[in-house]
């Protein structure tokens, strides 16, 4: 939080850093916080933002909230795992490996963290789904094993 707060005193526009302090908030329960840098994050860029946004109001238990946003999300993305994260935290497994799948056919940059804990595809790490995309993509599996 400190050094996500450091970054926006020399960027106030910094995307990234929202997205950051997002998470933190969230894990420390700091709910209303984290939907503030999600609506934040929302002005920056809308897509990054609406996904956020999910994830801030699901860990908030604020699940029609989340629900509402949801569609519309921009399905292609260029940060698709971001998207995917989301459907994930509503619980709709299937659509966040569909856009995962999507990703992979495209060559998205960023697909390759799906495969890092704590990023926000844990929960999937066991899905012989995901493992197979990982696979496919040349790369050691997901969870870091």
């Amino acid at each position: 939080i400190v050094e996500a707060r450091k970054a926006l005193e020399l960027e106030p526009d910094f995307w990234p850093s929202y997205y950051i302090l997002r998470r933190a908030y969230s894990e420390k329960g700091m709910h209303q916080e984290a939907i503030d840098a999600a609506r934040r994050l929302t002005e920056l860029d809308p897509t990054a933002g609406k996904t956020t946004m999910i994830m801030a109001y699901v860990a908030a238990g604020q699940r029609d909230q989340a629900l509402a946003i949801a569609p519309g999300l921009d399905k292609d993305y260029p940060f698709a795992a971001l998207v995917g994260m989301a459907y994930l935290a509503l619980g709709d497994k299937d659509t966040a490996l569909q856009i995962l799948e999507t990703a992979y056919k495209v060559h998205q940059p960023t697909l390759p963290w799906v495969r890092v804990r704590g990023f926000g595809w844990d929960a999937m790490f066991g899905d012989p789904r995901l493992q197979d995309l990982v696979r496919r993509m040349n790369l050691p599996s997901a969870g870091g094993k």
